[in-house]
């Protein structure tokens, strides 16, 4: 657990070092589009993904299937196994 927050710790730090020393600004738009969810904040980049299908909340019936055809129960198991191991 600790090797794991770690890891994500130093990924995140690592990757905005990175982004200020090369004055990247490429993912801006993420924190954007979940600003936008959550908060009455809009763009038009927002504004853009927003309207698109894919960016919108999952439908209570695609999580069903997704159970059904048991992709989210492997997936659990192998991040339990994994996270576990």
């Amino acid at each position: 657990l600790i090797q794991g927050f770690v890891f994500v710790t130093l990924t995140l730090i690592s990757k905005f070092a990175v982004g200020k020393l090369l004055h990247l600004e490429d993912d801006a738009h993420i924190g954007e589009i979940f600003l936008s969810k959550f908060t009455d904040f809009k763009n038009f980049h927002t504004m853009l993904y927003t309207c698109a299908k894919e960016f919108d909340f999952i439908e209570e019936e695609t999580l069903w299937n997704l159970l059904k055809t048991l992709l989210i129960p492997s997936a659990a198991f192998t991040l339990l196994a994994v996270g576990y191991h």
